[in-house]
């Protein structure tokens, strides 16, 4: 089950082909079993950077996210007025000079924190973690005992922990698409079509407010 699931169900009866699941939690594992052609497509919510673009072809974008910081609020916070615990929490990307960032493993949030890093001219630690996705919220929960920031895309994630972490101001927006291999291009613009059109559909809607519909990021 999943928003991605229900989205190759529809795509495969638009096809008129049988539908073939290979579920893995490893993203560098799916960019290899794709570029070995053990599969057609990566169908996870992949975030479009240009070191990605050199070994796949992104499809026609689906879905909008936020990158967010995860931050854990200080001690005394409840003591705090919104005034100054605003003042404790670090809301302006140049605060993040000589900070360290965990990250999940093999995400796009390395590529965005080394740019960001080029552009306050200033070093930002960065600390990727063997985290496979459907075990983030235990990276979450570490905010909470050692960890200070997690970087990570918004979901309803974000609301597990209010008393204890917040997200900053600083959201980074980032589209997310499926992932073909190079040179599929009949596939990829099937595909392309397919969603351009079905994208307006009540039961695209329906799908994506099944799934996202509290981030209300559909507005894009």
């Amino acid at each position: 089950m999943g928003y991605q699931y229900e989205l190759l169900q529809e795509l495969a009866e638009h096809l008129e082909i049988k539908l073939d699941v290979m579920v893995s939690n490893d993203l560098d594992e799916s960019f290899r079993l794709l570029m070995e052609g053990d599969c057609n497509l990566i169908a996870i919510n992949l975030t479009i950077t240009r070191e990605r673009k050199k070994y796949v072809d992104f499809t026609e974008p689906h879905g909008q996210t936020r990158q967010v910081l995860v931050q854990r609020k200080p001690e005394n916070w409840k003591n705090m007025g919104q005034d100054e615990l605003g003042k404790k929490m670090i809301r302006n990307q140049l605060e993040l000079a000589g900070k360290t960032i965990y990250i999940q493993n093999g995400s796009s949030y390395s590529e965005r924190l080394r740019n960001l890093s080029d552009e306050i001219g200033d070093t930002i630690y960065i600390v990727e973690c063997l985290t496979r996705p459907n075990k983030l919220f235990h990276l979450l929960q570490r905010v909470l005992l050692i960890i200070q920031f997690v970087m990570k895309c918004c979901s309803g994630e974000s609301d597990l922990f209010p008393k204890h972490r917040c997200r900053n101001g600083n959201q980074f927006s980032a589209v997310y698409s499926m992932g073909s291999a190079k040179g599929a291009t009949s596939l990829k613009r099937e595909i392309d079509s397919w969603l351009i059109e079905f994208r307006k559909t009540t039961k695209y809607a329906v799908i994506y407010n099944k799934y996202f519909g509290m981030c209300d990021l559909r507005k894009w």
